[in-house]
């Protein structure tokens, strides 16, 4: 369950979106509502941009250092391009993991990169103890690009910088991404 979320209800009071999750889902959400006149018209807000095997859009965002890093710089290999804010409490919760598979990756050919919102020292207060690289967001300019409107969230990325993967939300859909599977199984009474 993500929060905050919300829905626009038309005129005719109806729901004309699918849910907008996170703050700035719900500011585009208000912002289109806010500026449109067809309030009739459904909404689309996030899901997948791209088909699988499209070329990905191209950007350059600053490292945490403020050095500009071009998109195509990322090409080595797979790349899980993770759209991330470090105030974000699911974000949180599944930093610890995020930081073992750093650790002890399930395939070498893949890389980390996180896209981050958030005030830049605040980014790098988070981002202590990872290894992967951290991009600086700060005006929210790229996830929107892939279709992600929440976080944590994002989508693989082939060394050829196309479409690797449907956008994955949330820690184990994620985290799948990576080839970690986490399953908690309930211990018998007793046990």
């Amino acid at each position: 369950p993500w929060t905050p979320a919300a829905v626009l209800i038309n005129a005719q009071g109806r729901i004309a979106n699918a849910v907008a999750t996170g703050d700035a889902a719900i500011r585009a959400l208000v912002t289109y509502a806010v500026a449109t006149s067809d309030a009739a018209a459904p909404i689309k807000l996030g899901g997948s941009l791209f088909n699988v095997g499209e070329p990905a859009p191209r950007f350059a965002l600053p490292d945490l250092q403020g050095a500009e890093v071009a998109f195509d710089s990322l090409l080595t290999r797979h790349t899980l391009l993770l759209f991330w804010n470090p105030g974000c409490g699911f974000c949180k919760a599944m930093a610890e993991e995020l930081k073992r598979w750093e650790a002890k990756p399930a395939s070498a050919e893949t890389q980390l990169v996180f896209v981050s919102t958030g005030e830049r020292d605040e980014i790098k207060a988070g981002s202590a103890g990872f290894r992967s690289t951290f991009l600086h967001d700060q005006e929210n300019d790229i996830a929107p690009l892939f279709g992600a409107n929440g976080t944590p969230s994002g989508l693989m990325l082939d060394a050829e910088g196309r479409i690797a993967s449907s956008l994955a939300v949330g820690e184990r859909n994620l985290l799948a991404l990576l080839g970690v599977r986490k399953i908690e199984l309930p211990l018998a009474k007793g046990a």
